[in-house]
C-alpha cells in the first residue's frame, strides 16, 4: 500500500487492512491520524491490530487525554459501535484504565451495563467493581441497574459491588442490596 493510497483510506476500508500494512502505516505517523486509528480500532476484525492501538493509547499516561477516554467510552456503547468484538475490547481497556485509577472510564462502563450481550454487561460490571472496591459512589446507579440483569452471574457481580460500596460507608448501596434480597425472597 502506497502512502498516497493510505491517506485516502476510508473508515469502511479500515477494518480490512492486514497487520503488516498496519505496522507499515503505524511507523509513518504522518500518514496515520487519530481519526484513522479510531476507525481501524472500531472496524477491524484483527485482534492484534486492536491490541496495538490499545497499547498505543494506554501505555503512556500523557496520551490519555479526554478525547481518548471519550473515544473508548463511546466505543464501549452499542449505539455508537456495532462491532461486538470492538465493544468488548473497549470495555476491557476501560477496566485496565480503571485499575490504574482513571475515574473518567466509569461512564463507558456504566453504559456497558445496558449492552444487549450478557458477556459485555458482565465485563462492564467487573469494571464497576474496581470502582466499588475503592468506594467510589459514582458506580452506584450502574450497579443498581446491574442488579436487575436477567443473567444470574451479572446480578451477583452487581450485588457484590453494592456490598463493596456499603463496606466503604455508602448506606444507599446497602438499602438497594436489602431491597433486592427482599424481592428475591418473595419470588
Amino acid at each position: 500500500m502506497t502512502l498516497k493510497l493510505a491517506k485516502r483510506l476510508q473508515a469502511r476500508q479500515a477494518g480490512k487492512i492486514s497487520l503488516a500494512i498496519f505496522d507499515e502505516l503505524f511507523e509513518k505517523r504522518s500518514v496515520i491520524n487519530q481519526k484513522l486509528l479510531r476507525d481501524i480500532f472500531r472496524n477491524t476484525t484483527n485482534m492484534r491490530i486492536r491490541e496495538k492501538i490499545a497499547n498505543y493509547y494506554t501505555a503512556d499516561k500523557r496520551k490519555r487525554d479526554a478525547k481518548v477516554i471519550g473515544f473508548l467510552n463511546r466505543s464501549a456503547v452499542e449505539k455508537f459501535n456495532a462491532n461486538p468484538a470492538s465493544r468488548e475490547s473497549s470495555l476491557r481497556l476501560l477496566i485496565y484504565l480503571a485499575r490504574e485509577g482513571e475515574t473518567r472510564t466509569i461512564r463507558g462502563l456504566s453504559l456497558g451495563v445496558r449492552d444487549s450481550s450478557k458477556t459485555h454487561r458482565r465485563v462492564a460490571l467487573l469494571g464497576l467493581r474496581e470502582f466499588s472496591k475503592r468506594g467510589n459512589p459514582s458506580a452506584l446507579p450502574a450497579l443498581a441497574e446491574g442488579v436487575k440483569d436477567k443473567d444470574e452471574k451479572n446480578r451477583e457481580l452487581a450485588l457484590d459491588g453494592l456490598k463493596d460500596l456499603y463496606a466503604h460507608g455508602n448506606t444507599k448501596a446497602m438499602k438497594l442490596y436489602e431491597e433486592y434480597k427482599q424481592k428475591e425472597g418473595r419470588l
